[in-house]
């Protein structure tokens, strides 16, 4: 939960909430819903390093979706064109002579709470959505 959202459940201020942080996360798109982006602001130290890169991740809906088509084209009988992917939108394939149907697949994701839009009979586009992290889109995959 972010700290404004904190901040209005608490009836709190967000400036006192911040002066006890070391680094701040500001998601330019939670409002917009688009893959704008977000901004890291805190200590040089804190925001550089491998360790912050994967944290933003969560916050990255285009990251995210990179990930998705990768871990997409690591499963028989799927494939994305992971080149193509600038935004939080994925299209991918269940390629001819796999063992599943786009059909098959789409209600199986449904019983797992994951919806998949049917682009054709054998293709997919699902839109990594600004409030999913890189724990779902693990999961998912």
């Amino acid at each position: 939960m972010g700290c404004e959202y904190v901040a209005v459940a608490l009836r709190g201020n967000q400036q006192n909430m911040e002066r006890y942080r070391t680094s701040s996360v500001v998601c330019l798109s939670k409002g917009l819903g688009a893959s704008i982006g977000s901004v890291i602001v805190g200590a040089e130290l804190h925001c550089k390093g491998k360790d912050s890169e994967d944290n933003f991740r969560g916050w990255n809906e285009a990251a995210n979706a990179k990930i998705f088509s990768k871990g997409l084209n690591k499963i028989k009988g799927l494939r994305a064109d992971v080149a193509s992917v600038e935004t939080n939108i994925v299209y991918f394939e269940v390629l001819k002579g796999s063992q599943i149907t786009a059909l098959k697949l789409g209600k199986i994701m449904k019983e797992h709470g994951i919806l998949l839009m049917p682009d054709s009979s054998s293709r997919f586009r699902i839109v990594i959505h600004h409030q999913v992290f890189a724990s779902d889109v693990e999961y998912t995959i």
